[in-house]
């Protein structure tokens, strides 16, 4: 299995629930479907603090080892 930095961008609604979740080449290590996928699949499960601001955005950075 392939390994590499996978980085995904977010949008965090007011909740704290990831609502977008989309791949960022510019700053990924990899290409490799499988790993950018399962990376979009992760950060659209991650959840984060309420806050009081209706969206925030940021990144999330997953580090893929090879097997």
């Amino acid at each position: 299995i392939e390994g590499g930095k996978v980085v995904i961008n977010i949008k965090v609604d007011a909740s704290g629930y990831v609502i977008e979740a989309d791949f960022n080449d510019q700053s990924s290590g990899t290409s490799n479907g499988c790993l950018v996928d399962n990376a979009i699949a992760y950060a659209l499960k991650a959840r984060f603090s309420p806050d009081s601001k209706n969206s925030q955005i940021g990144t999330i950075t997953y580090l893929f080892q090879r097997k």
